[in-house]
């Protein structure tokens, strides 16, 4: 066990039937009966920003799900913060983890404000009304996220876009140490997405470990430390940000020819789609993009990565 990691996950294996999936079977959650997660090692360091990076279907967010408690592995362990994850209660889960679902759907027209409320319940007895220090946490939180005007809208009232920061917000008032964060960006046009982004990065400096689910290779190479490359259940990949984002693992994972180029001190990732001959992109270096591989060839190199 790495002492280092706050999340250590060991020999997990997950099917949606009950049964510990570790009997061969595919990984694919449209099958129940078959893994969905298969074997799966994966130390995540404490205070650094990883991105679990997958297709559709590859996993990741059954492995969100199983590391906060949403679900329970047929076989193997978790370890949070150097604690069996089964040694938790509920209250202390709420206090050292918090959840940014992709969606959700909320029943009641709270107030923006009262809706963010909802993540200081850990600290809170049963039935106590929030106290005056719980309504300061919560309004920093809208106010890192930019919703901080929005604090006496009705929920119903929110934008698809405002609606996932004040998700955000709500996660941010339970002050966890670990955030999970399933697809963050996905609902969220770009002014958005880099705000999320910039969150993320002040939160990983302050020394909360976060942890995204995203599909989409460009984001990982945005913000993360670390990228778990997930393909069928299994991790393909763990490694640095750079060593993992290569045009050969992408190419792999995702079935199709994969093009990684640096411009501007950034990596940026796209499908093997040029024209024929060699193309350059406005700003990149070094990066000359031959004509692309046939769809079902994944060289080992693209693009100089």
């Amino acid at each position: 066990m790495n002492t280092r990691a706050i999340i250590d996950v060991s020999d997990l294996w997950f099917s949606y039937d009950g049964t510990d999936g570790a009997d061969g079977g595919t990984s694919d959650v449209r099958h129940p009966g078959q893994a969905v997660l298969q074997g799966l090692e994966l130390e995540i360091p404490a205070g650094s920003i990883t991105a679990i990076l997958g297709p559709n279907g590859s996993g990741k967010t059954t492995l969100l799900h199983l590391i906060l408690g949403l679900l329970s592995p047929g076989r193997g362990t978790i370890r949070l913060a150097g604690r069996p994850q089964a040694s938790y209660s509920r209250r202390e889960m709420g206090r050292l983890m918090a959840l940014v679902p992709q969606s959700e759907a909320i029943t009641f027209n709270f107030s923006v404000l009262e809706y963010v409320l909802m993540g200081r319940a850990p600290y809170l007895g049963p039935l106590e009304m929030p106290r005056p220090t719980d309504r300061q946490v919560a309004a920093a939180a809208l106010e890192m996220t930019g919703a901080g005007a929005l604090q006496d809208r009705p929920v119903s009232a929110l934008s698809g876009g405002e609606h996932q920061l004040i998700i955000l917000a709500r996660a941010l008032a339970q002050e966890p140490r670990i955030l999970l964060l399933d697809e963050p960006t996905s609902h969220l046009d770009l002014g958005n997405q880099e705000r999320i982004l910039r969150i993320l990065r002040r939160l990983s400096a302050a020394g909360v470990t976060v942890v995204l689910t995203t599909h989409d290779p460009n984001v990982a190479a945005a913000v993360a430390d670390t990228v778990v490359l997930m393909d069928r259940g299994k991790v393909f990949s763990a490694a640095p940000a750079a060593s993992a984002l290569t045009a050969h693992n992408l190419s792999a994972v995702y079935g199709v020819p994969v093009l990684v180029l640096q411009a501007q001190d950034r990596l940026i990732i796209c499908l093997a789609t040029f024209p024929q001959g060699t193309q350059q992109l406005p700003g990149a270096t070094g990066s000359a993009l031959q004509t692309p591989p046939p769809a079902n060839s994944m060289p080992p190199q693209l693009s100089g990565r």
